[in-house]
């Protein structure tokens, strides 16, 4: 019998995903003002444009790559941001690069993680290096594990140009090597080398018209070794309020995952994951945008759990349809009520002129809303089955973080 010729359910839902993935990431790509960080780096690539000596900083490749927009179209802040958004596009498809090794239905929902991400979208609308060097980085490594180190070496390049940012995934890989000692297949490093030289040297220069690129590549690493200077550090805490605002989902399924199976894969990803969040709260200029490399595999370990749970039911199917149902229904109200919330974030707060505190209404009702949904789960897990519980309860937390991230990323737009 001879095969269908048109894309597979899978290659469809990869398809739908990347469309989703590009909405969020070029939608009025160009309709908000440039930031002065954006804005340094967007009059540099319109210098080198216009053979203007100008200051490339920590992150020559974006200029440089930038540059050569500006001169083929007019400036504008949509031009300003296309090459990270076009790298953030290319960063969502690559946990379907993996699916022989990931399987097909966890490189769907890992993708479908990195699409909805709000820090990836929010990196992918940002006119600078840090897009670029996440994605080139990660593609570079993945193209040289499967043997094309001439495209590897290349993509590599790019990313030692694009910024500081990469040498805290080089990091953070080395000490989860140190740590976890995966199994590695030989890479062919050897024949990267002379394609990345090749880059550096004709790339890294706009075919030696821009001289001062070269140099760039010196300037990511003091970048990322003594952080760069037109940046104002982050605290801790506005490092680790960030990391569960966004990425709550991603450190619950992928905790949970890591308890459950820990394996060849699983302790790596995690040893990577603790050792760039180290390196990000240790940075003398610690930044935001790093938790980058951070959720990166943790959304990894929360796919490979979500993806556990997408089976039809096992046993008593209508409890799992109810469970689904119920926890559903308690997180739409639960999601009201946090957004009604006005009076701050203490469940117990004083106002002048009392001497007793005031309880916060919508968060009392938020946590009554916890309390009963739990008592359900526990209900249904000891009347009907456990198994049915649990797996409801992963298929209404798992839509509810989606949501939650969507209407997180769509903001950007």
């Amino acid at each position: 019998m001879q095969k269908p010729n048109g894309p597979s359910r899978g290659q469809f839902f990869f398809i739908l995903i990347l469309l989703l993935a590009f909405g969020l990431r070029f939608v009025n790509l160009g309709q908000l003002p440039l930031s002065e960080f954006e804005a340094r780096a967007a009059l540099a690539a319109d210098a080198l444009a216009h053979g203007q000596p100008g200051d490339l900083g920590a992150q020559p490749g974006y200029a440089l790559l930038t540059s050569l927009l500006f001169r083929l179209l007019p400036s504008s802040n949509f031009l300003a941001r296309l090459w990270p958004a076009l790298a953030g596009l290319a960063l969502v498809a690559l946990p379907y690069f993996w699916r022989d090794k990931l399987g097909h239905k966890t490189a769907l929902v890992f993708t479908l993680l990195l699409a909805l991400d709000p820090g990836q979208a929010a990196l992918a609308r940002l006119a600078g290096g840090y897009s670029l060097a996440l994605s080139a980085g990660l593609w570079a490594a993945s193209l040289l594990a499967r043997g094309r180190a001439l495209t590897a070496g290349v993509l590599a390049a790019a990313a030692l140009l694009a910024g500081p940012s990469l040498y805290f995934g080089l990091v953070a890989a080395g000490l989860a090597w140190l740590v976890a000692r995966p199994q590695l297949p030989a890479l062919p490093w050897r024949k990267a080398l002379p394609p990345l030289l090749i880059t550096l040297a004709l790339g890294g220069t706009l075919l030696l018209s821009a001289p001062q690129g070269i140099a760039g590549a010196g300037l990511t690493l003091a970048g990322f070794l003594f952080g760069q200077a037109q940046l104002a550090p982050a605290s801790i805490g506005r490092v680790l309020f960030a990391l569960l605002g966004y990425g709550l989902p991603a450190l619950g399924f992928g905790l949970l995952h890591l308890l459950r199976r820990r394996d060849s894969v699983t302790l790596p990803a995690a040893a990577f994951a603790a050792a760039a969040l180290l390196l990000v709260l240790l940075h003398p200029q610690r930044q935001v945008a790093d938790l980058a490399w951070v959720l990166l595999p943790l959304w990894g370990l929360a796919a490979a759990e979500i993806s556990l749970h997408l089976r039809a039911p096992v046993e008593e199917p209508w409890a799992t349809y109810g469970q689904f149902g119920l926890i559903s229904l308690f997180s739409i109200f639960l999601a009201i009520l946090l957004a009604q919330t006005s009076s701050g974030t203490y469940l117990l707060f004083f106002e002048p002129g009392r001497l007793l505190p005031v309880v916060n209404t919508q968060l009392g009702l938020a946590l009554m809303v916890l309390l009963v949904a739990a008592a359900a789960s526990l209900l249904i897990g000891l009347g009907w089955s456990g198994r049915a519980a649990i797996q409801g309860l992963a298929w209404s937390l798992s839509l509810t973080a989606c949501l939650c991230l969507l209407a997180a990323g769509s903001r950007y737009g």
